[in-house]
């Protein structure tokens, strides 16, 4: 009778693992398919098509590599905490996305990034950046995405005055009265092939076109 009773407990001990380990599994699922709805959500909510996304915060590395929607987006995780940082280079290595989604160190309130250079920023979680820093680098009509209690924000750059859309060759041939874009026109492009002088053509929606 004592065996017979301590079989009965081992089968439903066995029984009671199976079935946590299910759960597991199910909320990873779950988890995952959560974080690729939001980077949809993200992406469609900013009408950002491409270019650099950079999101403060390696709390969910998931967000990270959904958001390489594709290849249009290069993406970029920044974290103060370096077992963060370490930690999500592991997972984006471990799926095989480690380049086109990466993610740095970074110790304070300064991004590193130049001036105008990031297409969308999605902050979501606290940190020491200031709303300036963050629209610094942002390109014009760049957007940043904030985290709220009841959703995103969304908040766009505005396009400075002395900027303009050069949709036609070279701006109808007032190049120079683009404060900003007349510094592209004879601009060097360096390939595999070697450098050659260029002029900019066309600069609207964001992207610059030249041949």
């Amino acid at each position: 009778m004592i065996m017979h009773f301590s079989m009965n407990s081992q089968s439903a001990q066995t029984r009671l693992t199976s079935a946590s380990l299910l759960s597991l599994l199910f909320v990873l699922i779950c988890t995952k398919n959560v974080w690729a709805q939001t980077a949809v959500e993200l992406l469609q909510a900013s009408a950002v098509q491409g270019g650099l996304v950079v999101v403060l915060g390696c709390d969910d590395t998931e967000l990270l590599t959904a958001l390489r929607s594709q290849d249009a987006y290069l993406v970029q995780g920044l974290d103060a905490d370096p077992a963060k940082v370490e930690a999500a280079r592991r997972t984006i290595q471990a799926k095989g996305l480690y380049g086109p989604v990466s993610v740095l160190h970074v110790d304070g309130s300064k991004l590193p990034y130049v001036d105008n250079l990031v297409n969308l920023l999605v902050v979501n979680s606290p940190c020491q950046v200031t709303q300036a820093e963050r629209m610094r680098v942002l390109v014009p009509n760049g957007v940043l995405m904030e985290q709220t209690g009841g959703g995103w924000k969304r908040t766009v750059k505005p396009v400075p005055a002395e900027i303009d859309e050069w949709t036609h060759f070279l701006h109808y041939g007032k190049a120079l009265d683009d404060n900003v874009g007349r510094y592209f026109v004879n601009s060097r492009q360096v390939s595999a092939g070697g450098a050659a002088n260029r002029g900019a053509e066309q600069i609207s929606g964001g992207a610059l076109w030249s041949r």
